[in-house]
C-alpha cells in the first residue's frame, strides 16, 4: 500500500509562474527558481519510503509541459478541477 503525497504545481514557465515574486525578480528568474524547487520537493517526496508522488497541475496545463525537467520517474500528474485554487484543493 501506498501513502499519496500530493503537490499542487504549475510547469516553471517565465510568466506563468510565481507571478508576486516575478515581479521583483524577472519571469525568468522566478520560473528557474519554481523550477528548482519542485525538483528538490519531488526528490524529497520521492525518498519516502512506500509513497506515490502525484502532481496536480492547472486545468490549463498538461503533463508534458514538466517532462523536461528531469523529474524521476513515478510521478502521477492529475488536472486540478474547479475555478479557483480552494475549490481544486477541496476537490
Amino acid at each position: 500500500m501506498h501513502s499519496i503525497i500530493c503537490r499542487y504545481a504549475k510547469p516553471p514557465v517565465p510568466g506563468r509562474t510565481k507571478s508576486r515574486l516575478a515581479a521583483d525578480i524577472g519571469s525568468h528568474a522566478a520560473a528557474d527558481l519554481a523550477r528548482a524547487m519542485l525538483l528538490d520537493l519531488t526528490e524529497a517526496v520521492c525518498a519516502v519510503p512506500n509513497a506515490r508522488p502525484t502532481i496536480w497541475h492547472p486545468p490549463d496545463s498538461n503533463p508534458e509541459e514538466f517532462m523536461s525537467l528531469g523529474l524521476p520517474d513515478g510521478i502521477w500528474f492529475y488536472p486540478q478541477q474547479g475555478d479557483d485554487l480552494g475549490q481544486r484543493m477541496w476537490k
